[in-house]
């Protein structure tokens, strides 16, 4: 699947999503504000750009909760 794939899959669920880049780290300011699950704004961002990953912005819009289990804190021994 292409990021424009994605992204448009995760909008239909009602997901805010958001363009990130290789280093995992947005790459638009302001992506909790911006992120959206409108598809002209997914058109823009993600065609031609397969190299870019989806994010979705969790929390309490979303009803979805991330947790993040980082070995490298000890979060392996939970």
């Amino acid at each position: 699947m292409t990021a424009l794939e994605i992204a448009t899959a995760a909008a239909a669920r009602g997901w805010r999503v958001f363009p990130v880049g290789s280093n995992r780290r947005p790459t638009i300011k302001r992506w909790p504000e911006l992120a959206t699950t409108e598809a002209s704004q997914l058109l823009t961002w993600f065609t031609g750009h397969d190299e870019l990953a989806v994010g979705i912005a969790t929390g309490a819009e979303s009803g979805l909760v991330v947790i993040d289990i980082d070995p490298r804190h000890d979060g392996h021994l939970w």
